[in-house]
């Protein structure tokens, strides 16, 4: 038993009083610890915003610069369906039963001339 209580008290007197060192050091010079913290806290912040404040005006300009463009574009039209093209082009076509008719009306060969002069009329 003996034993490990002299076991017990160096482990206490190794580990336990440089502990205790350390707390009243800490106790003895804590105002001086906590004024130069505040020092050099206040130190690193002003070089940080110092640093970091030009780029952020920066970021923030073409941020708001990059929206303004986004803005100013202006949006796409809706897509013209066919039936509004070929209305355009004043082309008729009858829908009748029968698909060699109707693809014939539809895909059926024409002179460019008649195709420049569609594709005038639907302004494509």
């Amino acid at each position: 038993m003996r034993r490990v209580m002299y076991g017990l008290l160096f482990f206490l007197a190794g580990v336990l009083m440089p502990v205790l060192i350390w707390v009243a050091l800490f106790v003895a010079v804590r105002e001086q610890l906590v004024y130069a913290m505040k020092r050099s806290v206040y130190a690193v912040l002003f070089f940080l915003t110092g640093v970091f404040m030009p780029v952020l005006i920066w970021v923030g300009f073409f941020v708001a610069i990059k929206q303004w463009a986004r803005e100013r574009v202006p949006r796409r039209k809706a897509e013209r369906t066919i039936g509004e093209i070929l209305s355009a082009a004043r082309l008729t076509i009858q829908w009748a039963p029968g698909g060699k008719q109707l693809a014939l009306t539809v895909f059926g060969r024409r002179p460019m001339s008649e195709i420049e002069e569609l594709l005038a009329r639907t302004k494509l």
